[in-house]
């Protein structure tokens, strides 16, 4: 059986994280790209979780001092199921589609309780300002940023991430690492 030839391509590319700090204290920036292989989704959990897991903030035990995090274009993702799995309890998802909401709320009220699950539009984000520790963009950027379209929807879609994240948060960006994605405005977010 053949393989679509645009699947086989970004199987052949590798996903880069961008890792940036909204603005606090001057302290050394942190690396704003760190480069992992692309991995099928079987072994995602054991294999891309312990580098990503390296940059997020320290877990506590659970409850209101677990750090939050926001997952936005969550999609049918299961990043925010390894997440909780490895203890990161303080998670909200969003993504625009009501259907994929409902499912992965249905997916997940029984194992993993406190995971929020919201419908919402990442470029005018419905949340409190400077209310997560980090955000974790799985190819929300890249979808936002189709070349034809321009930077708009990705320009309005950072601005709500700097606007959610506290003084000092990290902002990490799995993105395909394309060179009109990779031209977006970071500043603020401790991009070069």
């Amino acid at each position: 059986m053949n393989e679509n030839p645009k699947l086989q391509h970004h199987r052949r590319r590798r996903r880069r994280v961008a890792v940036a700090a909204s603005p606090s204290p001057p302290q050394p920036q942190p690396q704003p790209f760190i480069s992992l292989p692309l991995v099928p989704m079987p072994q995602c959990a054991s294999t891309i979780s312990l580098p990503l897991l390296s940059h997020l903030p320290p877990n506590a035990d659970g409850g209101d001092a677990a750090p939050q995090l926001l997952i936005p274009g969550c999609g049918n993702s299961r990043l925010s199921e390894h997440l909780y799995d490895a203890g990161y309890t303080g998670l909200t998802n969003i993504d625009f589609s009501k259907v994929v909401i409902s499912d992965m709320l249905r997916r997940n009220v029984r194992l993993r309780p406190h995971i929020r699950w919201r419908v919402m539009d990442m470029t005018n984000m419905q949340l409190e300002d400077e209310s997560f520790d980090a955000i974790i963009d799985k190819g929300g950027l890249d979808a936002l940023m189709e070349p034809e379209l321009g930077p708009k929807l990705g320009n309005q879609y950072l601005s709500e991430v700097k606007r959610v994240l506290k003084p000092g948060g990290k902002f990490l960006c799995l993105t395909l690492a394309e060179s009109h994605v990779l031209e977006i405005d970071l500043v603020g977010l401790g991009g070069n």
